[in-house]
């Protein structure tokens, strides 16, 4: 699958599309095949790595933690747990 992602702090020269792998849902996860995703102004301080306490918040103090950015989205449910009975 294709995703922007981020290897290091910095502007939109830190993004690049690429070819990752499909994630696999967790237990208590669902997997979404995203459709739509916004950008906004959180999103962008996350990218830029500042303010610099957003680091020591556990967003990764050197490079990113999670190097896909991006929280809010739409698309379609591809995987979702089984309920427990």
């Amino acid at each position: 699958m294709k995703a922007i992602v981020q290897e290091q702090y910095g502007s939109l020269d830190a993004l690049e599309v690429q070819e990752v792998e499909r994630p696999a849902a967790g237990d208590d996860e669902v997997l979404v095949r995203v459709r739509a995703a916004s950008a906004h102004p959180d999103v962008w301080h996350v990218v830029c790595g500042r303010p610099y306490v957003l680091r020591l918040m556990g967003a990764g103090f050197f490079k990113p933690k999670n190097p896909i950015p991006g929280t809010d989205m739409a698309g379609v449910v591809t995987a979702a747990p089984l309920p427990s009975m």
